[in-house]
């Protein structure tokens, strides 16, 4: 299985813009430039409302991607120039479809209102209805970035209403999102979790009628975030999602930090390269346009013996692992085969409605190349840069002496080795980070409210190993 590691098969025209890419974004791994392109193609071809027929039974080829990068390695601009240069055509023809849709809307209102309100001396009746409900359309959105429970199904209904889309959830700070979790994103995440096999259920309101589930419907996710903050302060938050489903749902990228490339580009050469990444474009919307809305792909016989013989495979390689966050991703390797391979097909043969064996194995051979960075996530020990060693430096050597945040930023700073803008900035993400290095190092950095609860005394303590050992809970 480890065969296609080194380079995974895809379509052709998939191949040249993850080459083009790949060879533009120096500093980002290629597993996260194939994820990111997989799920804006992903969002782009299950706009067709596009199904693959598993022996009879119905499956959404949609895509989930979780990137972890640090700050600074392009994966945002990588997000950008995907979607103003290789999926622009895509991005136009469905804010038109949406447009339309809009306006057909509002001449069924129009319709509606006549028939309701016939007389001349109904006018303002008839405006007033008009008005209510052209307010009550939900706007199509290509992607959403935040949200609740209720506007998750919202939005699904509005999709559900029309014949064509895709919702596509986008969290471009997901370690943020995290951090300031609160009982609405959990529910968030939950729905979003349930989506992933095209279920959109409605929040259930005491007292209230409960809405019908949405089903059907093709949901797909980007979720990216700077590693450090997902590894230190909500590490325990990241482990839990693995265990309850992210995992098994998502495909996961990570890159360890690492020596920033510089990647700057003549100005002749990024012309170019912009030049040729639109025209990779218009080839790939070319394909999407063959493809007819509700296109069902039949998985052939032969298709689904190569599909067993992979799965045999991953029997083998769960049996062998001990770790449970792999033995979970190994176990949806086939699963994420099976959709990734009607997304191929669309790119390979579009108007040839089934799976063949060719494109099970090009979706294998990508699924196995991107599935190696799980093992890193989970291996992967934090570095800390000199800033944070500076700070637990520092109290190491005034250890048991308590300090402000007015005294660690505006006082010590120079003892301390680093700027007071330095410190100042991000001040409450640098000592979770610090306190994980205490951890690390055997103590404890303690938080305790002082001035009836308007600041607070930050101490290091070692952590005593004998049996009198304290709560840490209640050292916090």
């Amino acid at each position: 299985m480890n065969n296609y590691i080194l380079k995974p098969s895809m379509p052709v025209i998939l191949n040249n813009i993850y080459s083009h890419f790949s060879n533009r974004f120096v500093n980002l791994n290629n597993t996260v430039v194939l994820n990111v392109l997989l799920s804006k193609t992903a969002q782009m071809l299950t706009s067709k409302r596009i199904l693959i027929d598993d022996i009879g039974r119905d499956v959404i080829p949609n895509w989930y991607s979780m990137v972890f990068v640090a700050s600074g390695f392009g994966k945002d601009r990588l997000v950008k120039d995907l979607n103003e240069l290789v999926f622009k055509d895509f991005r136009n023809w469905f804010a038109e479809k949406s447009k339309r849709y809009k306006q057909n809307r509002i001449e069924d209102i129009k319709y509606i209102a006549k028939d309701k309100y016939p007389g001349e001396k109904q006018e303002n009746q008839q405006r007033a209805f008009i008005e209510a409900e052209t307010e009550k359309i939900r706007d199509l959105v290509l992607e959403m970035a935040d949200g609740t429970q209720e506007g998750f199904y919202s939005d699904g209904l509005a999709f559900f209403n029309a014949d064509f889309g895709s919702i596509f959830v986008t969290i471009s700070e997901f370690g943020k999102f995290l951090q300031a979790s609160t009982t609405e994103k959990e529910q968030f995440i939950n729905c979003l979790f349930n989506a992933y096999d095209g279920k959109i259920s409605s929040k259930c309101i005491k007292g209230g009628k409960r809405e019908a589930d949405i089903e059907h419907l093709p949901v797909n996710a980007l979720l990216y975030s700077d590693h450090n903050l997902i590894l230190n302060e909500v590490k325990h938050i990241i482990n839990s999602l693995l265990q309850t489903g992210l995992n098994r749902r998502s495909v996961i990228s990570f890159q360890a930090n690492r020596k920033l490339k510089n990647e700057a580009m003549p100005y002749d050469v990024e012309k170019m390269f912009n030049e040729t990444a639109k025209n990779l474009g218009r080839e790939l919307f070319s394909q999407f346009e063959k493809c007819k809305l509700g296109d069902k792909y039949t998985l052939l016989p032969e298709s689904k013996t190569a599909l067993n013989i992979y799965e045999q495979k991953c029997i083998d390689l769960y049996n062998k692992t001990e770790n449970d966050f792999l033995k979970s991703e190994i176990k949806s390797r086939v699963f994420k085969s099976l959709k990734l391979s009607c997304l191929y097909a669309c790119l390979n043969h579009p108007k040839d409605l089934i799976i063949k064996p060719e494109d099970i194995e090009q979706a294998i051979s990508t699924i196995e190349f991107l599935s190696q960075d799980l093992k890193e996530l989970i291996d992967y020990r934090p570095k800390y840069c000199d800033k944070y060693d500076k700070i637990f430096n520092f109290f190491l050597e005034n250890l048991g002496t308590g300090f402000t945040k007015t005294n660690l930023t505006y006082k010590h700073h120079q003892a301390i080795g680093i700027s007071r803008t330095n410190f100042t900035d991000n001040f409450d993400d640098t000592i979770s980070i610090v306190k994980n290095i205490a951890k690390e190092e055997g103590y404890l950095l303690q938080e305790k409210p002082i001035n009836r609860n308007s600041g607070t005394e930050y101490k290091l303590v070692k952590i005593e190993t004998d049996d009198s050992l304290p709560d840490l809970n209640r050292l916090m």
